[in-house]
């Protein structure tokens, strides 16, 4: 049974905040958790409380891993093991200073990493490159900035930008007025990832890669060949219906605020339920071709 780990971390040590939990659950079941206001005790001032507001969440070993910035979210649990990461600020961090302070995460390591994550800006004036801060001042940058993200560091690709708050965000490129403040603008990372097949699809996957190899191979399936294949369909017809249905409803709804992450993930769940398909065609093809002979 999957067991899901969910933790507090402080922007942007990562020191752990009170709260979280290990919990095992059902494989291909769905877990909703929230971020609620956290407040925890001031170790200088007894008896006060520093408040926390939540950032976003970072989730990995789900089938919709990736950054989710919504306070409470659904967690799609596959087979393996799920970490879910709620990111928190301590109140009162930031200002109204102008400028675009930039940092950057790693999904992958669930940590804030050193290096800073700009590429380039434009106009190149507003940014001295050995400093994460961005200037927007009118006589400086008199039309806006615009922060190009580094598409790799460390060898992770570049995923999303997240900003706190304010600025237009398109692709990698982070544009913020003239004289504005935004106190965190966070680009994240993550691994490259080739064709992403999520928990319930795997081992559907890897059977029918298998068997249509060997169809290709061979002009007649053999019985081995139609067993196998018709076990396999019985074992992913309910995960085919729901989850054809399920990944339609989530591109259709979600698609504007899908990370790069989530659209491969996606993308590779449909190409699953494609190649099951592919075989299931050949399958009957080649049936109602020995019925005409």
């Amino acid at each position: 049974m999957p067991v899901l780990t969910v933790q507090n971390k402080r922007f942007t040590s990562g020191d752990l905040l009170p709260g979280g939990h290990t919990t095992p659950v059902p494989g291909n079941a769905f877990a909703q958790e929230s971020a609620p206001l956290l407040a925890v005790p001031d170790p200088v001032n007894p008896g006060q409380y520093d408040n926390y507001k939540f950032l976003f969440w970072n989730v990995s070993g789900a089938s919709n891993s990736g950054i989710h910035s919504t306070d409470t979210i659904t967690i799609q649990i596959g087979t393996s093991n799920v970490s879910a990461t709620a990111w928190y600020v301590k109140i009162g961090v930031g200002g109204s200073a102008t400028g675009v302070w930039t940092y950057a995460f790693s999904e992958t390591q669930d940590a804030f990493l050193t290096d800073i994550p700009i590429a380039s800006v434009n106009p190149a004036a507003a940014w001295t490159p050995v400093s994460n801060k961005v200037e927007t001042d009118s006589s400086v940058a008199p039309s806006g900035v615009d922060i190009f993200a580094d598409n790799n560091i460390g060898g992770e690709e570049f995923d999303l930008w997240l900003t706190f708050s304010g600025g237009m965000i398109t692709g990698n490129k982070l544009h913020a007025a003239p004289d504005t403040g935004i106190w965190a603008a966070i680009a994240h990372y993550a691994e490259p990832e080739g064709e992403i097949i999520p928990g319930p699809f795997v081992e559907v996957w890897e059977e029918m890669q298998e068997i249509r190899d060997r169809l290709i191979l061979v002009a007649d399936p053999g019985p081995d060949d139609i067993w196998r294949i018709q076990k396999l369909l019985d074992k992913a017809q309910v995960e085919e219906t729901v989850g054809m249905e399920d990944e339609l409803t989530r591109v259709v709804s979600k698609l504007d605020r899908m990370t790069q992450v989530q659209m491969r993930g996606s993308l590779a769940a449909i190409k699953a339920q494609q190649v099951r398909l592919a075989a299931a065609e050949q399958m009957l093809e080649e049936k109602l071709r020995k019925i005409n002979k």
